[in-house]
């Protein structure tokens, strides 16, 4: 990689959690559970979550940060969202058969990770 792990997960995670159900950026999600299922024992969660606030302050969107909780729920709950995830499955014949809750599953557990600390 030629950022640093948690660099590109802040990236994704500030975009999905600031865009909230607004995001057609289904590869974010997508990005996001792969990148955690094949390194999640490589994350340093300080780390992330310390990018994640530099993003966040860069980009406006602290407020919308503190938020995380509501807004992962409503991406869960959106229909929207679920029809561009067949869509981008349908698309992206590789990915398989992957839940959309599952996906929305590893943001959850990331957020609740960097908020812990």
């Amino acid at each position: 990689m030629a950022y640093p792990l948690e660099t590109i997960l802040a990236e994704k995670y500030e975009t999905i959690i600031r865009r909230n159900i607004t995001t057609t950026r289904m590869r974010d999600f997508y990005d996001i559970y792969t990148l955690y299922k094949l390194k999640k024992d490589e994350i340093n969660y300080e780390i992330l979550r310390e990018a994640i606030e530099r993003n966040s302050n860069k980009r406006g969107s602290q407020k919308i940060m503190q938020d995380y909780e509501e807004i992962i729920e409503e991406i869960k709950e959106d229909s929207y969202l679920r029809s561009l995830w067949e869509v981008y499955l349908s698309e992206n014949k590789y990915i398989g058969n992957l839940k959309f809750d599952k996906v929305v599953g590893v943001v959850r557990i990331i957020s609740n990770r960097i908020n812990e600390m």
